[in-house]
Formats: structure tokens, C-alpha cells, sequence
């Protein structure tokens, strides 16, 4: 396919400001401190890719020569590792191994094969550095001339020599701060929020302690022997409370840095991986964990594949200046998708206007609707860094 990203929209209709939520939200965007998260996360891609949701359609539809496009195929040329080692999971075509926390998690546990993740797996970087390198995204080509209006970028830094940074980037057409305000009593109040939409407003307005108590990672090897697969095993890992994280907020994207380096029991299964990456399929699903009836069911955030990924092609990284951060691309005034209510599976869709990456797994996708949600946790000693660029 052509793989081109649809316009990066940043509210309704009104243009390119950093967090227009409406013409007002645009004109409001130049003024706000870049370094407060992201106001009203949420409705962005209903209806949009995944299940085939109203504005699918409208997607495609609406492009025309005369709008602002974003280039997929671009993105994946300024990553730093090949694509034939990356692909993304859980979309049509391809394998589904991920279980979230289904509708009903609270009352009796159940989980369910998750759905189609929220936002689209963009960007894959891989990275050797001398020491761990925070912020990372301030150094890739990838992320800060992506012009994508929001991203969602994971930075896994691991132990090693040379130590590794291993950056998935998921991105998503529309700025998080188009909902409006999150419904005061969501039980009560009619609206339009879907369980997404809560958990991601409270992870990208929440403090460190609060985001250190959702970010999940379900690990699963795909194809590699029996000792490996049952040293990484599938369980969910809440990584700010298992693992030193950080977090760092820009107008376009949240960076979390999560430093496999500094639990000594994950150092030795990842330095077990690290060792034998050529003969494994590894996946990884991210997951914002919901722990009330109206954060769930779950929703996968993003999910990726590693294809007998070579450590050996990765590519020193140069921090001797930081990259500008180019503006997100924008919609002509009008040009929205629709925010109709939906399904779980159709909700998921809603911040995923991206078409697709292709992906080289044969096996096709469960298309059952729900995925499910929560956990809570304590806090993880963790630092959180809003930068303004």
C-alpha cells in the first residue's frame, strides 16, 4: 500500500495549533506552557482504521491533494532500524496473543483476546549508547520530524555492552485534547467517552506516581526455544513499579524511559534475550491499565513484533544536539471524523486515523471485540520531566 498518514488534526477543524481542542483550543495552544500534559485526551480516533467505524471511510475519502499529509513511508526511512525487523500485531492479518481485562474484570477476572490497539506502531528505533540516555527522542529523526500531531513513544534501556535503547513509537492523527472536558460522573453522565479515553486522559494528566501504577508491558515470545519462552513468560509487568521510569512531556509527544538496567532479575532475563535475539519472534502489547467499571474493558495501547531482530545493526546514537521538533501537520478546517458512539472494538479505532503498516505474519487476527482492564499498584520511586520542546 502507499502508506500514507492522514492529516494530523489537532482539534476541530482549527488548524495547526500545538493543542487545539477547537479554534479557541488553537489560539490557546501557542500560549500554554508546553509542559503541561496534553488537556482532555481523548476522542481522536473514532470510527477511524480498525474495525471499519464510520470515519474509516471518511478518512480516505476526505484526502485530497490540497490537504496536509503525513508520510508513513517517510517516518519508517529516518528509523534507525530496517523495517524487516519490526511489524506490528493485533490488526487484520496478522497474530493476536495479547489477553487484557475484559468488561466485567472486577466481579470475575475474566480476560479477553484484545482487539486492535489505539494508536498505529509507527517507529522502531534501535539504539547503542554509553550511558542511558533519557529523553531519547530529542536525538531521532524518527519522532521530531514525524510532524505527527501526538505520539506515544516507549524507551526500554538495555543492560548490556553496548547498553541498548530499544524506542517504539506509536503515533496517532488528532492531538489528545480534542474530547473536552472528561465527564465529571461517568456512570451518570451521558456521553460520549470510551474506556481508552479515561485511561489515557488520567496517564497524560496524572503524576508520576499515578502513571507509575498503569503502563503495562505483556511480554511473549512468538517463536524461540522452550527455555527462553519460559524465562520471559506472557505476565503482565506494570513497568513503573517493577523498573526505574521516567516520563517527559512535549507538546507533541510523552516519552516513558523505562531502565531494564536497574532491576537486577529483568537485567538477566532481558541480557538472556539479548543473547539469542537473531533466533526469536519477540512481541511486545502495551496496555494503560483501567481500574474501574469505566475504564474498562482494556485497550491495547500499541502492540509490535521483533522479527529476528540483529543487535549487532544498532546505530550509535549521537546526542551532540538535539533535533528540532518539527510542528505537527494539519487538516483543513472541517475535515473531522466523525465521533459517533461505537462498539469497544470500533472505540479502539478512534485514535487510529493512520492506515496501517504493513505487517509479514500470516496468521489472522481474532476479531473479538472487547479488551479488558486494571490493576492498581503502588508507587515506583520515579521521576517525571515536562520539557517544553
Amino acid at each position: 500500500s502507499s502508506e500514507r498518514l492522514r492529516a494530523g488534526l489537532c482539534g476541530d477543524g482549527a488548524g495547526s495549533g500545538a493543542f487545539a481542542g477547537s479554534a479557541a483550543g488553537s489560539a490557546r495552544a501557542s500560549a500554554e506552557c508546553a509542559c503541561t500534559p496534553p488537556a482532555n485526551c481523548a476522542a481522536e480516533r473514532r470510527g477511524s482504521c480498525g474495525s471499519g467505524g464510520a470515519a474509516a471511510g471518511d478518512a480516505r475519502g476526505d484526502a485530497s491533494g490540497d490537504e496536509p499529509m503525513l508520510d508513513l513511508e517517510l517516518i519508517k526511512s529516518k528509523c534507525t532500524l530496517a523495517p524487516q525487523f519490526w511489524s506490528e500485531i493485533h490488526v487484520e492479518g496478522t497474530d493476536a496473543p495479547f489477553r487484557v481485562r475484559g468488561a466485567t474484570y472486577l466481579k470475575d477476572r475474566r480476560k479477553v483476546v484484545a482487539g486492535p490497539a489505539a494508536f498505529t506502531f509507527c517507529a522502531m528505533d534501535v539504539v547503542k549508547t554509553h550511558a542511558p540516555t533519557h529523553h531519547i527522542a530529542r536525538f531521532l529523526p524518527s519522532i521530531r520530524e514525524s510532524r505527527a500531531p501526538f505520539a506515544f513513544i516507549i524507551n526500554l534501556i538495555i543492560p548490556g555492552n553496548p547498553l541498548l535503547g530499544i524506542i517504539a513509537t506509536f503515533m496517532t492523527d488528532r492531538h489528545p485534547d480534542v474530547l473536552g472536558a472528561k465527564p465529571e460522573h461517568p456512570m451518570e453522565d451521558t456521553h460520549d467517552w470510551e474506556p481508552f479515553d479515561f485511561v489515557l486522559h488520567k496517564f497524560l494528566h496524572g503524576s508520576a506516581s499515578t502513571r507509575n501504577l498503569m503502563l503495562k508491558l505483556i511480554p511473549h515470545i512468538a517463536d524461540g526455544s522452550w527455555v527462553i519462552k519460559q524465562s520471559v513468560g506472557t505476565t503482565p509487568v506494570i513497568t513503573g513499579k517493577a523498573l526505574k521510569t521516567t516520563y517527559h512531556v512535549t507538546k507533541q509527544y510523552i516519552e516513558i524511559d523505562v531502565d531494564v538496567s536497574a532491576n537486577n532479575v529483568a537485567a538477566y532475563v532481558t541480557g538472556l534475550v539479548r543473547g539469542a535475539t537473531k533466533s526469536l519472534v519477540i512481541d511486545m502489547g502495551f496496555v494503560l491499565e483501567g481500574t474501574t467499571p469505566w475504564e474498562l474493558p482494556e485497550c491495547l495501547l500499541g502492540a509490535i513484533r521483533l522479527n529476528h531482530l540483529d543487535v549487532a545493526r544498532a546505530k550509535p546514537l549521537d546526542t551532540s544536539r538535539e533535533l528540532p521538533l518539527l510542528p505537527a501537520a494539519a487538516v483543513p478546517a472541517g475535515v473531522l471524523h466523525s465521533r459517533s458512539s461505537s462498539n469497544t472494538q470500533d472505540s479502539v479505532a478512534k485514535f487510529n486515523p493512520i492506515e496501517r503498516i504493513d505487517t509479514s505474519s500470516s496468521a489472522a487476527m481474532n476479531p473479538s471485540p472487547a479488551p479488558a482492564a486494571a490493576r492498581s499498584r503502588t508507587p515506583a520511586g520515579s521521576a517525571v520531566s515536562d520539557v517544553r520542546s
